[in-house]
């Protein structure tokens, strides 16, 4: 079957691009804004070739020092909306499919992220805390990782009282494995401005896989999208506002296989004052990636907890720490891929 959205449709989404500006942010030695090519098969390639027998710490190590630190933006390009042409894109199901079907740590050769487009990375640890050895998860939720790799992006530009912040997070395993990788993030209409927050701390909520049900037009417009790609994928559960996480229980880092997998319904990673305070403050006039650039390595960023009740936390498992420093860089943004997990 073939899906497509009314004109009206793609042109009512178009209107979310209209918010206000975030300004391109600057180094000290700036220089035009680098503009790296969508992964090309090439690319895909060498990343097979590297990973067939590396560990997984050796393929982080690989990723970060020879892709993405190198191509670190001299000069942050400015936030941005997906405007018609790409909201067109996303209108086809099969393009949407591609979310929860596409298993490498690259881009497919040709396509680019049309929303979270811009974001910064970082090496992180999952480290294990005494709950996640008597949860009765299994996999890396019993184990920890003490390799991977992070994505801190937004969904689309910030406005003045608003911005969509998401996580997204590269477990690698040892061998001739693909990452495993999940998405959090607080809710598809982001955070707000209040009286105790500014609306910009991208640490000001909990994230998790399931999210609350989308409520305002451009989120509900969104989630049908989503939902398309995700029937026609052939998700057991195509709903728009939750990811499955069970991949996580089938094997840890060494790349054994789990027999009797244990999984829960839902992680969510609760920010720490450890986080919270870097971008306290923050509003539409600091953009998160400079803010997010502050934050030292070694810092504990969030506390992971895991359950079987979507309206509670469930079991504390341990922390995600910093182990880099958290960079905006061109191949992040264009070449990075992070597979949608949904059961089929």
């Amino acid at each position: 079957m073939r899906y497509a959205l009314p004109l009206v449709t793609v042109l009512a989404l178009a209107a979310c691009k209209e918010r206000d500006p975030v300004a391109t942010v600057r180094s000290d030695d700036a220089g035009p804004a680098a503009a790296p090519e969508p992964a090309t098969t090439e690319d895909q390639a060498q990343a097979e070739a590297a990973n067939s027998a590396a560990s997984a710490c050796q393929k982080m190590e690989d990723l970060w020092t020879n892709q993405l630190l190198p191509s670190a933006y001299q000069e942050l390009p400015a936030l941005t909306a997906p405007g018609p042409f790409e909201l067109a894109q996303m209108a086809q199901a099969s393009f949407m499919a591609k979310t929860f079907s596409h298993g490498t740590d690259l881009i497919e050769p040709g396509r680019r992220k049309l929303v979270h487009a811009f974001g910064s990375v970082a090496k992180l640890a999952f480290v294990p805390g005494a709950g996640a050895a008597t949860s009765g998860f299994t996999g890396f939720y019993g184990t920890g990782a003490p390799c991977l790799i992070g994505r801190f992006s937004v969904a689309s530009k910030p406005s003045v009282t608003n911005m969509i912040p998401a996580l997204a997070l590269k477990f690698f395993v040892d061998g001739a494995h693909d990452s495993l990788n999940i998405h959090v993030m607080n809710s598809t209409a982001g955070q707000n401005k209040t009286a105790t927050t500014t609306g910009h701390n991208f640490f000001q909520e909990v994230f998790s896989n399931i999210l609350p049900e989308p409520t305002d037009t451009a989120s509900k417009l969104i989630a049908g999208l989503f939902r398309r790609g995700a029937e026609l994928f052939g998700a057991k559960d195509p709903t728009a506002n939750t990811l499955s996480v069970e991949h996580l229980a089938t094997m840890a880092a060494d790349g054994a296989a789990v027999q009797n997998p244990v999984a829960p319904l839902k992680v969510s990673f609760v920010p720490l004052p450890t986080a919270t305070g870097f971008m306290r403050n923050a509003t539409i006039n600091n953009d998160f990636r400079v803010g997010l650039a502050q934050i030292p390595a070694g810092t504990e960023l969030f506390e992971i907890f895991a359950g079987n009740d979507a309206n509670g936390l469930g079991t504390s498992l341990g922390k995600l720490v910093l182990k880099s420093p958290i960079v905006a860089t061109g191949f992040g943004d264009r070449k990075l891929w992070f597979q949608h997990n949904k059961a089929h």
